[in-house]
């Protein structure tokens, strides 16, 4: 036991003798170092140039701490409000009081009024025979190509189209017989002969077959 004892008195002592000797000031441990004792040597000449990697790279404690803190101080408007936030004001559209626009006048509508108030009787009974006449031609032009092709529906479509032919002929002799007559008959009289002397010929052509 006292041997012990003696030999950790030995070691104790011989460890004050060695820190003794030793300067305190002459060796600091720098990863013992504290983020207040960090100095750069040149402060006023920093380089604001460093790359993105090189500024990441400080190994000081407390400037990588403060990296994050300086990002949420530094205000990052969106794309679509920078405009607003410098100017201190947002954006609107420019719309023009009611008072200023423009009131829709109704000449347009006068127009057509009046157009279609000009229009004659005569054009209106032109009109209902000229629908009549395009039902009777496509009738014509059916029947014309089934009886060249000798079908067996070739009857029944130049009944259709002789049909048709008459009423178109009705519709046009009751409008000759009112006080619009020979207008009509200027305008469309040549083409419902024709359609007529079309028609009959078809007919006698597959009489003569």
């Amino acid at each position: 036991m006292n041997a012990s004892a003696d030999n950790s008195e030995h070691s104790a002592l011989h460890m004050e003798k060695t820190l003794a000797r030793l300067d305190p000031e002459s060796f600091i441990n720098p990863r013992h170092l504290r983020p207040s004792k960090l100095q750069f040597s040149e402060p006023r000449s920093f380089n604001f140039n460093l790359k993105s990697h090189d500024m990441f790279s400080v190994r000081g404690p407390s400037i990588r701490a403060s990296l994050p803190t300086l990002s949420k101080r530094i205000p990052c408007p969106s794309t679509n409000r920078s405009f607003s936030l410098l100017n201190n004001h947002t954006l609107t559209p420019h719309h023009k009081p009611a008072h200023h626009r423009r009131p829709i006048t109704s000449k347009t509508h006068l127009s057509l009024h009046r157009h279609y108030s000009a229009k004659s009787s005569a054009d209106t009974l032109i009109e209902e025979i000229n629908d009549q006449y395009a039902v009777a031609r496509d009738e014509f032009e059916i029947s014309t190509e089934e009886t060249e092709k000798q079908s067996i529906y070739a009857q029944a479509d130049r009944d259709a189209a002789r049909e048709e032919l008459d009423k178109l002929k009705e519709m046009y002799e009751k409008a000759l017989q009112g006080s619009d007559g020979e207008e009509i008959r200027s305008r469309i009289g040549g083409r419902i002969r024709e359609l007529d002397h079309a028609v009959q010929a078809l007919e006698e052509s597959a009489t003569e077959h």
